[in-house]
């Protein structure tokens, strides 16, 4: 096991295999879900151009062999409880 390894499996025994990242489409989110993908924890990405948060989840998943999984939503929004998954 390489120290990269070791290193990603200290994170995730410490915080867990998912993490969930609001804001994620583009920025700071995007960079954020980046760098935790990289230690290979799964990933729920939240915000709201449901385009943006499937192509990064593609594009995380494939770089990094996590599952990436999208939620479009406004979290500003009162209807935050009808929410839609995006496939």
């Amino acid at each position: 096991m390489s120290a990269t390894d070791a290193a990603g499996r200290e994170f995730r025994d410490r915080y867990g295999a998912w993490a969930l990242v609001a804001g994620a489409s583009e920025g700071m989110g995007a960079q954020f879900a980046g760098q935790i993908a990289s230690r290979g924890v799964n990933l729920v990405l939240v915000a709201r151009r449901a385009n943006l948060l499937r192509d990064l989840c593609e594009t995380l998943a494939a770089e990094h062999g996590i599952e990436a999984h999208a939620v479009a939503v406004d979290l500003a929004r009162l209807s935050i409880w009808v929410h839609t998954f995006v496939p």
